[in-house]
């Protein structure tokens, strides 16, 4: 008796399992400085941290959430990576004006910087 579909040597499973794709547009490694050429992160762009009143107020624009859950969080934070990413790949470095103008309040976690700038293809 096979249950579950669990595949045995006598009973191989009828369609093999999909092989993941390679990542497409992956994350970039990304450094943020402040004026004097400090290092204030440096790693992957998805492991920014972004600022609750950022993350709360895009909940209750796309959700319509003002208490979001876990589950609204994460999309938001997704979408704000990938709007990040776009916006480096397009140009590889953005000083805080260029920044702010065009994602306004993105990098409020990191007070101080000065520029974000792109580094290279990661793959988390």
């Amino acid at each position: 008796m096979k249950l579950f579909g669990f595949k045995t040597k006598e009973h191989p499973a009828k369609t093999p399992a999909p092989q993941s794709p390679k990542k497409e547009g992956a994350f970039i490694d990304i450094r943020i400085t402040n004026p004097e050429g400090a290092v204030l992160y440096e790693g992957p762009l998805n492991g920014l941290k972004f600022p609750e009143k950022l993350i709360i107020a895009k909940c209750a624009y796309f959700f319509n959430d003002d208490e979001p859950c876990f589950i609204h969080r994460s999309a938001v934070a997704a979408r704000l990576f990938e709007e990040l990413n776009r916006l480096l790949e397009q140009k590889a470095k953005l000083n805080a004006a260029e920044l702010q103008e065009a994602s306004p309040g993105y990098l409020d976690e990191y007070p101080g910087f000065e520029y974000i700038e792109a580094l290279g293809k990661t793959d988390t």
